[in-house]
């Protein structure tokens, strides 16, 4: 598994700097929701406009990531943490005006 981080590609660095906020992204809102269903806890923020709000925030320890894979010389990782979270400012936007429609 760790080798996983220490390779120096570009997908490794995309699938990183996409699925770490996603991952916090998935405990905040089950941490969040305690007893009530995911579901609705998801239909209550969409519907208060604070989905696409929480996902821009879970977009922050990308930068610590790439800070780290540019510290241990990892570039072309780094490049791929950008590009995630370019990915990722794409489905904010997405989910910020589907919030609008909504």
């Amino acid at each position: 598994m760790l080798n996983f981080f220490k390779r120096d590609a570009l997908r490794v660095g995309v699938a990183v700097g996409v699925v770490a906020p996603l991952l916090i992204f998935l405990t905040t809102i089950l941490v969040m929701s305690r007893a009530n269903q995911v579901t609705s806890y998801l239909v209550t923020m969409i519907y208060l406009g604070s989905l696409s709000k929480l996902l821009s925030l879970c977009v922050y320890p990308n930068l610590g990531l790439f800070y780290l894979y540019l510290h241990f010389k990892r570039d072309t990782s780094a490049k791929g943490v950008v590009w995630g979270t370019m990915i990722m400012a794409i489905v904010v936007a997405l989910v910020y005006f589907l919030q609008k429609v909504y």
